[in-house]
């Protein structure tokens, strides 16, 4: 991504989101989606790109351990809570 649009940039937004941008990158003039570009050697726009301040590149990830988005304790429970039932079906199959 350094050598394509630019070096990434660690800013936090007025939310205090966690945000990677990338200062002078260029998009594609259609809006098509992932066309950004760095400038060319002699820094002038490639053709049918549109110049930009910045633009955001990565958006961060508050959390990212598995306990933050799974309660497994509460997986257990309602797996534990099925499984009479469950082996009482099978029982009654024989």
């Amino acid at each position: 991504m350094a050598t394509k649009i630019g070096p990434p940039v660690f800013v936090l937004s007025p939310g205090g989101q966690a945000l990677l941008v990338v200062q002078g990158a260029n998009l594609n003039g259609s809006g098509k989606s992932r066309s950004a570009k760095s400038l060319q050697k002699d820094s002038r726009l490639r053709k049918g790109q549109v110049a930009t301040e910045t633009i955001v590149a990565f958006v961060g990830i508050r959390r990212t351990s598995r306990r933050a988005r799974v309660d497994v304790p509460a997986i257990m429970r309602e797996a534990e809570a099925s499984l009479p039932a469950l082996i009482e079906q099978q029982l009654a199959r024989r």
